[in-house]
């Protein structure tokens, strides 16, 4: 799920409503005494390298039907075109289990080691899709909203 988080004023919040039309963005306003702040509910900041997938969390059904543990899996919603996950052969609806070395395919650890990895490096993704486990190699790419 994609966040905007702002505080004050009431400006950017609609400005914020008009970016925030992806499907799973929310766009979350709070006080604070910094007049903008933008980045995900959880804290993080926004990212500066991608892979180029949306995500969400698996629901309890489909996580009762693949077996997989919802609280730390990630549902691929979406697949940018021509984006490296694409071209690794990533499809909406793999499920997320384990990236790199660890089994917890969870958003949080999935945008850390996307983050922690060099642009042109990969990351090791475990999935299940259509009840097989695949394991992918996709390289990280600079985040296109990062281009200065």
């Amino acid at each position: 799920m994609n966040f905007l988080w702002f505080r004050r004023p009431a400006a950017v919040v609609l400005s914020a409503a008009l970016l925030c039309t992806l499907p799973g963005c929310i766009v979350v306003v709070g006080g604070g005494s910094r007049s903008y702040e933008s980045g995900y509910a959880d804290g993080s900041s926004w990212p500066t390298k991608r892979i180029g997938i949306e995500m969400d969390r698996p629901g309890p059904a489909l996580a009762a039907q693949t077996g997989v543990n919802s609280a730390q899996s990630t549902l691929v919603t979406r697949v940018v075109p021509g984006s490296p996950a694409e071209k690794a052969g990533l499809k909406q609806f793999d499920v997320i289990t384990g990236i790199d070395d660890s089994t917890d395919g969870s958003m949080v650890i999935l945008r850390q080691r996307i983050q922690a990895k060099e642009i042109g490096q990969a990351v090791h993704l475990r999935l299940v899709r259509g009840g097989q486990i695949i394991e992918q190699d996709v390289v990280v790419e600079r985040a296109p909203w990062n281009d200065d």
